[in-house]
């Protein structure tokens, strides 16, 4: 905008319907962002945000789209901002995320191994959010993208989060740790670990625990 601030919105497909952001929806890669100038980036990554967003037509020879949005995002200290009757039309759209060769991944779920297909990452929402995934079971690693080697704490809410998804149910970070080794951001290369415990969004007494080494260009 002319005052410096953008919006960012991030949708999981291209076809014309209301979409549901919510803090579990970016992993299935729903999210939304609002920068103002010189400032922190408020999204639908904290608890208590969320909203929708309605495509109304989409030209795909031409990669366009317009709808309507209305959202309350946050920060890590719990401030929100709430953006109402958002209106874009004929926006210019990117779809996919890259597959980077070179990427790698190893972990279990719940004590199994598992081995993705597709390992990919990308900058926006003010975060680096890497997205692991065999097209039914997804992990989503979310770090800020001003990340430095660390290890932290993983919480229901915070600015660090390992998520995962399997088929319809949608589990959160409830404990565990993340470590970043080393993060490279001019060849936006990214290395770490970690060993979380997530919970069920609609059931907090189904768990699985999540651990994983990955090295991924984004």
């Amino acid at each position: 905008s002319a005052d410096g601030s953008s919006i960012a919105i991030t949708l999981n497909d291209t076809i014309e319907e209301l979409y549901t952001l919510d803090q579990l929806a970016t992993i299935q890669q729903c999210a939304a962002a609002y920068t103002p100038k010189d400032s922190l980036t408020y999204s639908n990554s904290y608890v208590g945000t969320g909203g929708t967003v309605t495509i109304s037509a989409i030209n795909k020879n031409d990669k366009t789209l317009s709808g309507t949005f209305s959202l309350t995002l946050g920060i890590a200290n719990g401030k929100k901002v709430s953006i109402t009757n958002g209106v874009f039309n004929n926006v210019p759209y990117t779809k996919g995320l890259p597959q980077i060769a070179g990427n790698t991944y190893s972990g279990t779920i719940s004590g199994a191994a598992w081995t993705p297909v597709t390992i990919s990452g990308m900058s926006a929402l003010g975060n680096v959010i890497l997205n692991i995934t065999d097209g039914s079971k997804t992990i989503s690693v979310s770090v800020p993208k001003t990340v430095t080697p660390c290890t932290v704490s993983l919480s229901a809410a915070g600015s660090y989060a390992v998520n995962y998804a399997e088929g319809t149910k949608a589990f959160y970070s409830n404990s565990g740790s993340l470590t970043i080794t080393t993060h490279n951001t001019s060849t936006k290369r990214i290395e770490g670990s970690f060993s979380a415990t997530v919970l069920d969004y609609s059931n907090s007494s189904n768990s699985k625990v999540l651990t994983g080494t990955f090295a991924i260009t984004y």
